[in-house]
Parts: structure tokens; sequence; C-alpha cells
């Protein structure tokens, strides 16, 4: 476990996960505070979603207790004063304590290392979810093939877990659920349900 301390990025609307890409659009003070800061450090910050994306200033009951810690590729200033942000998550965390200070928001955080023994059910589970997710990207033309052959060279579960999740339809809560947990073979189990009922809905809608 790995503990720092951090400056904040709430999101509306998004769980950015490890391994995942994101364009984000950033507009109120203290967020481009935040992001203005680490570009003269290290580029890295902590993202948080909120658990209800109406609220303009999130207080602790607002956000979630676990993100994730992203490097920040680009960043851009737009016309209307709002920054683009090209986000790279890199790990999962967990809130120790939250700071609301003037110019941003800083966590301390402890960092979630995953060490997974990978036993017969984790095997058999990740196979079963690269299968599925294949029927998936078959009926939905939005996934790319490339994920796929990715997907088949990648040996750790949780890596899988972060990638699948990034590419269904599921809701903002069912996807920080599955950031929460920490038992690998529970995330397999998770996103394997998620995957049976997308490809039945796909299959009700055709």
């Amino acid at each position: 476990m790995v503990k720092k301390t951090i400056p904040v990025l709430p999101l509306r609307d998004i769980v950015v996960f490890p391994n995942m890409i994101a364009p984000l659009f950033v507009g109120r003070e203290q967020s481009v505070n935040a992001l203005n800061y680490v570009m003269t450090g290290d580029k890295k910050i902590f993202l948080l979603s909120q658990k209800n994306s109406k609220v303009d200033n999130p207080n602790e009951e607002n956000l979630y207790s676990f993100g994730t810690v992203a490097k920040i590729i680009q960043l851009l200033k737009l016309p209307d004063g709002t920054l683009k942000v090209l986000v790279e998550g890199l790990q999962r965390a967990k809130v120790k304590k939250i700071n609301f200070n003037k110019d941003f928001i800083t966590a301390s955080i402890t960092e979630i290392i995953q060490k997974t023994k990978k036993n017969s059910n984790v095997k058999a589970l990740q196979k079963l979810i690269i299968e599925h997710f294949t029927e998936f990207q078959k009926i939905n033309k939005k996934v790319s093939p490339d994920i796929i052959n990715n997907l088949k060279t990648i040996n750790d579960p949780d890596k899988i877990v972060d990638i699948i999740v990034s590419n269904i339809s599921i809701s903002l809560s069912q996807k920080q659920e599955i950031l929460e947990i920490t038992n690998t073979e529970e995330r397999l189990d998770k996103i394997y349900g998620y995957l049976v009922s997308e490809i039945d809905s796909f299959q009700v809608e055709k």
C-alpha cells in the first residue's frame, strides 16, 4: 500500500479506470487550479467521481471514496476558458482524508496494489469473459476489434476487467462498484454478469 497526498479532480458522469484514456472538459475554477498546479510537477492527479453530477461544488458526502490516480497526457486551453484534458488512468486508490482548500481539493490516498493469486476459478472466469466480450464486440460495432486482440495478449485479470468495463455501457454507479471491489475473483464475477445482460439486451433489441 502506497500512501501519498495528491490534488483531486472531481468528475461528473464518468468513472475513469486504470489503463483507460479519457478526454475531460474542465471549467470549474478549483479544478482548473488543480490541473495548472500538477502540470508544473509530475502531472498526476486523483480522479474522483461525484455521486450527483449536478452539484457544482462537491463536498465530501458527494464524492466517492475510491478513484483513480491518472497522468495528464495533454492539456489544451479552449477559447471559452475551459480546459480540454486527456488523462490516462494509472492506479486505483482509496481516500484516507480529503481537504477542501481555497485553491483546490487535495486528498491523502492509499493506492490499491493488486496481488492476484490465479486459481483455476480466476483462469476459467478470465477465459469466459474474453469469449463473451468477443461475442459482445460482434454485435456492438462501437467496440474496436483491436481491443479484443489486445485483451487476448493480457495475462492480468484486473487489467482485463478495467479494459472491458471502460467499453460497456453500464451505469456510473455500476462502474464505480467495480472500481471499488478489491477481490479479483469478485470483479471478474461482476463484469461477467454485466456482459451476459448486455448481450441479452442487444439481442432483444435486434
